[in-house]
């Protein structure tokens, strides 16, 4: 198959989409490194300091974004309160990374727990209703499975 010709071709149809942040805490997905996932974590409550917070999240392997990581970013400091650090801050948030092998694994972890607590609903509901007289093998629980929807409707 031949190659369409270059005049086939328009700009807009070889630009990259243009990134348009919604708020000030958006990040263009592009900065991002690929074996890297960035979140805003809460360094501060209300002004106060929280200390343990952010301990938690270095223990957890997530590490400080700094200016020379995403440059882009328009830092804004307040009259007399200029940043001394080249940390990533938005009120009362710091922009933190990790490896995406640590977030897959953690994600895994939980989806493992979410399954066993389900495999557990659906027993005990089968038990329940065994209980009234109903056969656990009952071919009116074929398929019934209980879900997690992250608080979303399921699709109609």
């Amino acid at each position: 198959m031949a190659p369409m010709p270059r005049s086939a071709t328009t700009r807009a149809q070889t630009a990259r989409p243009t990134f348009n942040p919604k708020n000030r805490r958006d990040i263009d997905p592009s900065a991002i490194p690929s074996n890297e996932e960035w979140q805003w974590k809460r360094e501060a409550t209300l002004g106060q300091p929280d200390d343990g917070n952010i301990e938690t999240h270095l223990v957890a392997g997530w590490a400080p974004v700094t200016l020379e990581d995403y440059p882009s970013f328009m830092r804004v400091s307040l009259p007399g309160r200029q940043a001394s650090d080249n940390l990533i801050r938005s009120q009362g948030l710091i922009l933190m990374k990790r490896p995406k092998e640590i977030g897959d694994a953690e994600r895994a972890e939980y989806a493992a727990i979410n399954r066993q607590i389900l495999a557990s609903v659906d027993k005990d509901r089968r038990a329940s209703v065994h209980g009234a007289g109903v056969r656990a093998d009952d071919p009116a629980f074929e398929g019934v499975r209980s879900t997690i929807d992250n608080g979303r409707f399921p699709d109609a």
